[in-house]
């Protein structure tokens, strides 16, 4: 029973420093924002394991077009329900990138299948 403590005390841990997750989660949820048909570009984004299999994602995106406030705040609330449905999502949050930022790209090698 103490290493069954032991291990759960440190995957507990891991959960509560935010632990990284893996370059092949990574490169999916970029690959599902950069498809995404309202998102242009991608210049932040920041994944942690919050529990056994749920993800809390942070991105800065830029929205296609050139719309009013209200209708990008809308277009979020979108988004990240969409990515909220996905049970590997416990929580979802999209701001703007700032003008001119660098963007992200998937690397040549992510491979959806992998």
């Amino acid at each position: 029973m103490g290493a069954v403590a032991i291990f759960l005390i440190s995957r507990n841990r891991d959960f509560l420093v935010g632990y990284k997750v893996s370059e092949r989660i990574h490169g999916y949820a970029l690959s599902e924002l950069l498809n995404h048909p309202d998102i242009d570009s991608v210049s932040y984004l920041h994944l942690e394991w919050v529990g056994p299999k749920k993800i809390f994602m942070v991105a800065a995106v830029d929205i296609a077009g050139n719309q009013k406030e209200k209708e990008i705040a809308q277009k979020f609330e979108i988004i990240e329900s969409q990515f909220r449905a996905n049970p590997l999502f416990q929580e979802a949050i999209l701001t703007l990138s700032v003008p001119n930022a660098e963007t992200l790209s998937l690397p040549n090698s992510y491979n959806q299948d992998a």
